[in-house]
């Protein structure tokens, strides 16, 4: 009786031990893939893969493909990592933007932030 009883802590320390780890990899390592938004222009004509998306003058992820849609449109896949401007509210703008007048690998992404009161969507308007 006596040794089923000292069993009992040992398997609730492992047990607190293995959640703590968990905890912590899911803080340090994230809770998955980034969150992905698409933006539509008329010409995304020198943007590339890689290139910045950029909130505020900060970093908030990368462009992950460029295509085109149906109508015709350049199709931009924002890939954000930034989790405190995750999720955008619905009336987010978005905005290709140049970083300096030298060279032609200088674009970005601009995004200017919707309204609060607005749920969030997937589509940035351009």
């Amino acid at each position: 009786m006596m040794a089923v009883l000292l069993g009992k802590p040992r398997i609730l320390a492992t047990s607190a031990l293995l959640i703590a780890a968990a905890a912590l990899g899911f803080v340090l390592f994230g809770t998955g893939p980034a969150y992905t938004i698409h933006a539509h222009f008329g010409n995304a004509g020198l943007l590339i893969v890689g290139d910045r998306v950029e909130l505020a003058g900060r970093k908030v992820g990368t462009i992950s493909t460029i295509g085109l849609t149906v109508d015709g449109q350049a199709d931009v896949t924002l890939s954000l990592d930034d989790d405190s401007v995750i999720p955008l509210h619905e009336g987010t703008r978005a905005a290709i933007r140049v970083v300096g007048q030298a060279g032609i690998a200088n674009r970005f992404v601009s995004l200017t932030p919707g309204p609060s009161a607005r749920p969030s969507g997937r589509t940035c308007a351009s």
